[in-house]
């Protein structure tokens, strides 16, 4: 907006990673809610609050303090990332088998140690270079011919970590990584990038690397998340903000809340209408990240915690004056809850914002919004919100299902007829409900407009 206004642009950045949207509810907008307020009270004591977080952070000490003085590898006479380490009768293990880091069935907690050579010409060792390792599960260190070259302490962050030429050299170069898990099963994530880049050149790593576990320890102890306490975060982070004023509000939240996606739409509504209240803006409006895809695809029709939510948070934006939706169906990873490629996601918000809040009459804001359904001869005809329906042809028209009388769903076909779409399945002659893109991770579904931007998900009961 900058670029087109020159009229500077600031954003505050409130947020806090895997919180529940009860927490960013202050007491008032709580009150339809007496239970998430009971729980409240539960924690409203700050001396109870130093009491827990004590233990919990006195238990991760201790235990990565016990890991460090029983990790054979970080002891023995021969450090276990040494390239003089005779590794001959370490196990040799696939990095994306199910078993890695097992006993007996059971994961394994504690230090897990992974070694392989990959081999480099004398050009490519005599340049700067970037290992890619993906993403693991949880905590890693990373070492290249000996010298540590990073560390990431947490399952999402890709791992990009530099290898300056001073370490390189021609023939085999070891990578070693130390991987930590404290519960649940140590391992690498799929379909992410593991890799040494070099001015261009990409030489993979092996899918077969060296194990041996390093020091087995007991699952750790969470402590009480209290990001997820009712009222906590509007009352440290969004409260005090209450004598600035603002253009909007950009809310990307759901993930903590996608196994109770039933209350989401009440919870959303009543804080929407509570911040309005408390930033003295009956209008201040609300941009809504839908939730991306995620997780795996399923070959039938199912019930999905997040497409659920990612109804809620429709239904809010169907419901509520200024707001609106922010597609991103298409912009997730399967094997990722935080996908990477956010500078679309935020052009996406632009147009929004260019729309709502600027006026620009003319920019396609949305891809289609679904505003009616209704059925003639055993057809569902959905039509879409004006200036978002001009629609793209496909050869195959994918992502629908059908549900009659008994609430079974059945993928059903479906085409384009100029802006409406038409759909049907021959086993469902009365139809009752039409889903799209309704599922976890819905790949194929392929509805857009002319601008490129994909269709929100949705459900909705057929008129009739």
């Amino acid at each position: 907006m900058y670029n087109e206004t020159k009229v500077p642009v600031r954003i505050i950045n409130s947020s806090w990673g895997g919180s529940s949207i009860e927490a960013w509810m202050s007491e008032d907008a709580l009150q339809e809610f007496p239970k998430k307020l009971r729980e409240r009270d539960i924690y409203n004591s700050d001396e109870y609050k130093v009491l827990m977080n004590k233990p919990g952070g006195m238990m991760s000490r201790f235990w990565n303090l016990s890991l460090y003085k029983g990790d054979e590898g970080l002891h023995a006479p021969v450090k276990w990332y040494e390239p003089e380490l005779d590794d001959s009768d370490w196990e040799e293990v696939n990095m994306f088998s199910y078993q890695l880091g097992t006993k007996n069935g059971y994961p394994v907690s504690g230090s897990h140690w992974f070694r392989q050579d990959i081999r480099l010409t004398a050009e490519q060792a005599d340049k700067d270079a970037i290992l890619r390792l993906g993403c693991m599960v949880n905590a890693d260190s990373v070492y290249v011919n000996g010298v540590f070259v990073g560390t990431t302490s947490y399952q999402y962050p890709p791992r990009i970590y530099k290898v300056p030429v001073s370490v390189l050299k021609a023939g085999e170069n070891l990578v070693t990584v130390r991987l930590i898990n404290s519960g649940g099963r140590p391992s690498f994530v799929k379909d992410k990038p593991y890799c040494m880049a070099i001015d261009g050149d990409t030489v993979r790593l092996a899918e077969q690397w060296k194990y041996r576990l390093g020091c087995e320890m007991p699952a750790g102890r969470g402590g009480v998340s209290f990001q997820n306490i009712p009222t906590g975060m509007y009352n440290s982070m969004i409260s005090p903000l209450r004598n600035l004023h603002f253009k909007g509000a950009l809310w990307y939240q759901g993930e903590t809340n996608a196994g109770r996606s039933s209350e989401y739409e009440a919870l959303l509504t009543a804080m929407i209408k509570d911040w309005r209240v408390k930033f003295a803006d009956e209008n201040l409006p609300f941009f809504i990240m839908q939730l991306p895809n995620f997780m795996q695809t399923h070959p039938q029709p199912v019930e999905s915690g997040w497409a659920g939510m990612r109804e809620a948070q429709r239904q809010v934006t169907l419901k509520l004056p200024n707001t609106s939706l922010v597609v991103a169906i298409d912009l997730g990873e399967w094997n990722d809850i935080h996908p990477l490629n956010k500078k679309e996601l935020a052009r996406r918000v632009a147009l929004q914002v260019k729309k709502k809040v600027y006026g620009h009459r003319d920019v396609v804001h949305s891809g289609p919004l679904c505003t009616d359904a209704s059925v003639e001869s055993g057809k569902i005809i959905l039509s879409f919100e004006e200036g978002t329906n001009d629609l793209m042809p496909v050869t195959e028209l994918k992502g629908f299902a059908l549900a009659g009388a008994d609430g079974r769903f059945k993928w059903a076909k479906a085409t384009i007829e100029g802006n409406k779409v038409m759909v049907w399945s021959e086993g469902i002659t009365q139809p009752i409900m039409v889903r799209y893109a309704w599922d976890d991770n819905p790949q194929e579904a392929n509805l857009r407009n002319k601008s490129g931007l994909p269709a929100s998900p949705f459900q909705m009961e057929v008129v009739k």
